[in-house]
């Protein structure tokens, strides 16, 4: 068995999936964001104010990293929750957690049991999220020369805003069983997904007519949805009435197809992916988007 490498989004509920899949798998973790935190509490500091003292001090990022290579040396597989395993362990199975911004600041502020980590109000925490993820961007690309939001770096990456961890997990273990080292799957919650067109065109009675194909988690891994990865959103290219039937079925997490790695920023049809976003969203697009999903919601059976 290969080792898995968890990395993502602060608050993306890594530990959690990481328990589970320690439970239903029987291997061992090593959690390098606990050893970050037992660093900082070390030296008097918050997470955030270590994050930001680690920009000037790389001696404690080359520390977790060697311990992060000589642990991926076993020949025991073992779970790694850990911001760069993925890139020191090469040969592993590399898992990129993703959750909206708004979503991992209520997870972080209610929990309690995050020592050394604590906020007054879920905006302080939102703040927080947003300025140690611009830190560690910054750290690890002046050290590593690394893109932490290039999915190509991942074999799996997959939307826990809107899922449980059993879901989730489910999944996980489904992809590293498959043990296919070229794979690169995206699992997004269809409630995370932004519209790129106008939707009031999709009547209740179109998506009733194409919601008995697109029942099943199965015609979505035939007929991915395809999408659009810039400035932290996910948005469908190709695929609303699928994804508003994902809504109408309960299906919380549908396979994507991501039709442009973060590393490039030119889309197939030859336009750039700013000017795209720029001409084919508006906020009134979300708006009547947002309407519609709620009245799916409250009036499926």
């Amino acid at each position: 068995m290969k080792h898995i490498t968890i990395t993502g989004s602060l608050g993306s509920g890594k530990s959690v999936v990481s328990s589970i899949l320690k439970e239903k798998l029987g291997l061992e973790i090593e959690s390098i964001g606990s050893l970050l935190r037992k660093m900082a509490q070390n030296y008097g500091m918050s997470t955030n104010e270590f994050n930001k003292y680690m920009e000037e001090h790389p001696e404690f990022d080359h520390e977790l990293d060697s311990f992060v290579k000589d642990q991926g040396l076993s020949s025991t597989a073992k779970i790694f929750d850990s911001r760069l395993a993925w890139h020191f362990i090469p040969q592993s199975f590399k898992i990129y957690l993703y959750v909206k911004d708004e979503i991992a600041a209520k997870r972080i502020y209610s929990d309690k049991e995050r020592f050394n980590e604590e906020y007054n109000t879920e905006n302080d925490a939102l703040y927080h999220i947003s300025e140690r993820r611009k830190s560690e961007i910054l750290r690890f690309r002046t050290q590593y020369n690394i893109n932490l939001d290039d999915f190509d770096n991942y074999n799996l990456i997959i939307d826990t805003s809107h899922s449980t961890p059993d879901v989730i997990t489910n999944i996980i273990i489904e992809n590293y069983k498959k043990n296919s080292p070229n794979q690169n799957d995206i699992w997004i919650s269809p409630y995370t997904l932004t519209p790129t067109q106008e939707i009031r065109e999709h009547s209740l009675n179109k998506i009733e007519s194409v919601s008995p194909f697109f029942s099943k988690i199965e015609n979505y891994i035939e007929d991915p949805i395809l999408i659009i990865f810039f400035n932290d959103h996910f948005y469908i290219f190709d695929g609303h009435k699928r994804t508003l039937n994902a809504i109408k079925n309960r299906i919380s997490l549908i396979p994507c197809l991501l039709i442009n790695p973060t590393a490039k920023h030119i889309l197939p049809n030859g336009q750039s992916i700013d000017s795209y976003i720029n001409d084919n969203f508006s906020q009134g697009y979300q708006h009547d988007w947002n309407d519609l999903v709620d009245y799916i919601k409250n009036n499926r059976k």
